[in-house]
């Protein structure tokens, strides 16, 4: 068990690794000057030089690489904006607690919503309630987020002036406003992740019904809602938490889009506008951070899957 978990760690290392390489090298090989982005067309070229020298430009490609991810963890040469000229390490602390609430809020929706409505529609299989709720969460999963997100801005922002966009709170001193700043724009972000959720969970739960152990548990006189809740539910946890954590992974992307349209300064607003403004750094630093939480969220959901049922990982030895 201990050789499995630690194979999945060096495979995660290598796949993160891997990233830093390609997202590196693209940025690398995008034309333009990082001094004269900094300094402006009208720099001296020694000045041009001093900034070469400063950041490694004039190195070998392989000593950038070395320069550019030991100065995310150097604290006497951090790695600088070119644009805001501040290390870059302080600009994404300054907005990550702000897009980790929204993501967690999101999530929070998205297990509020799903799990409890798949267990309703399935406790009420081929009624009115399971085809209502089939038919919601349908139309919550054809709107994408930032749709979403744009319908219920104008909705309530401007028809029933209950919201108002680019709210500046802390969450030390403003706990509640800043909760409250936050519902609308984490419900927009969730809703159509929760609908995927559901509908894996509901797929799940009824394929689950189906199996040998629910007639047995029948024949013993167990009530519906205790096979449902005690042995269907169990066993449709395995899919359920792969589906949360593909949710997981599109909730990353879809909150960056959503900070836009509610101008919340977070992560989101600051790739933006690193991208816009050529802050190559910036964004480089913004895309690894957002694709190490992508994989780790996958390794992890891995990790709990083999947890709940150990029958996957003698399956993933088998065929790795």
């Amino acid at each position: 068990m201990l050789g499995f978990y630690l194979k999945k760690i060096l495979a995660l290392l290598a796949t993160l690794f891997s990233l830093s390489v390609i997202l590196f090298l693209t940025f690398y090989w995008i034309p333009g000057d990082p001094a004269l982005i900094m300094l402006g067309p009208s720099a001296s070229q020694e000045a041009i030089d001093q900034i070469h020298e400063e950041i490694g430009y004039d190195q070998a490609i392989w000593d950038q690489y070395r320069h550019n991810i030991g100065s995310y963890f150097s604290t006497s040469k951090p790695l600088l904006s070119y644009r805001l000229h501040r290390p870059v390490r302080e600009l994404i602390h300054e907005r990550l607690g702000l897009s980790l609430s929204l993501m967690l809020l999101a999530l929070v929706w998205i297990l509020l919503i799903s799990l409890p409505l798949a267990l309703l529609a399935t406790y009420h299989a081929g009624r009115f309630l399971d085809r209502a709720i089939g038919l919601s969460m349908r139309l919550f999963l054809s709107l994408p987020a930032f749709l979403m997100a744009l319908f219920l801005a104008l909705f309530f922002s401007f028809v029933l002036h209950w919201y108002r966009p680019g709210q500046s709170l802390s969450p030390v001193r403003d706990l509640i406003p800043y909760l409250k700043a936050l519902l609308l724009p984490s419900l927009a972000v969730a809703l159509p992740r929760a609908a995927q959720a559901y509908q894996f969970l509901r797929s799940a739960l009824e394929h689950a019904g189906r199996q040998d152990f629910v007639k047995t548990a029948r024949a013993k006189g167990a009530s519906r809602r205790r096979i449902l809740l005690r042995h269907v539910l169990r066993n449709a946890l395995v899919p359920y938490v792969t589906a949360i954590s593909l949710v997981l992974s599109e909730l990353i992307l879809g909150t960056l889009v959503v900070e836009q349209v509610f101008s919340l300064p977070g992560l989101g607003q600051l790739l933006f506008m690193s991208v816009a403004q050529r802050d190559f750094p910036l964004a480089q630093s913004l895309l690894l951070c957002l694709a190490v939480s992508i994989v780790s969220i996958n390794t992890l959901a891995d990790l709990i899957n083999i947890s709940i049922d150990p029958r996957l990982r003698r399956t993933k030895e088998i065929f790795s």
